[in-house]
């Protein structure tokens, strides 16, 4: 079977098959594209990060406050739904359960270790049968992403949650259970 395989079938077996150490994955990586001449650089650019893996799950299944993708947001009960500068809902994405990061026992420079942080944009207004999103029209007929284009809250970890229903006209995603993954 090894015999049958392409050079990078070949090099994703040997990889899976290696411990997870980053110094070494990175040096196998930069031996095998060549990249000696690079490795200063890459050794600066790369760093720990969180990958968010999505299980199967329904709404239900998902406990007040864990990290999710999609469904609808856990927020206290007195704050407002983000929205837009003209007052339309913005589109639930995800929400992360920090302590669920800090378990992973890898401290991510400025991120809080408890708490919940939910993040809202409107690239997520989309209509069901278009998979493009409706970006908001600035009336010049250029697309310019805006700093007020996404909202992230970050909610203290005392804080009591309820799951808030999806405003009328905006786009509720499938709920995906998330489980934080530390990646390089």
């Amino acid at each position: 079977v090894w015999n049958k395989l392409d050079t990078k079938a070949r090099l994703k077996l040997e990889l899976a098959g290696m411990p997870y150490d980053e110094r070494q994955l990175i040096d196998r990586l930069i031996a095998v594209h060549n990249l000696d001449g690079q490795r200063k650089e890459i050794r600066k650019l790369a760093r720990a990060a969180i990958l968010l893996r999505t299980k199967k799950s329904s709404e239900a299944k998902i406990p007040l406050g864990a990290t999710k993708i999609g469904g609808r947001p856990d927020l206290p009960s007195q704050s407002k739904w983000p929205s837009y500068r003209d007052g339309k809902p913005l589109a639930f994405l995800a929400q992360i359960n920090l302590a669920e990061i800090a378990k992973l026992g890898m401290p991510i420079k400025g991120l809080p270790s408890k708490g919940l942080l939910s993040v809202f944009s409107v690239w997520g207004w989309m209509n069901e049968a278009d998979g493009d999103p409706h970006t908001p029209d600035d009336h010049t007929g250029l697309c310019q992403q805006e700093n007020d284009w996404t909202v992230v809250l970050n909610t203290p970890l005392r804080s009591k949650l309820e799951r808030r229903k999806t405003p009328l006209g905006v786009i509720a995603f499938r709920a995906a259970a998330g489980e934080p993954t530390p990646i390089l």
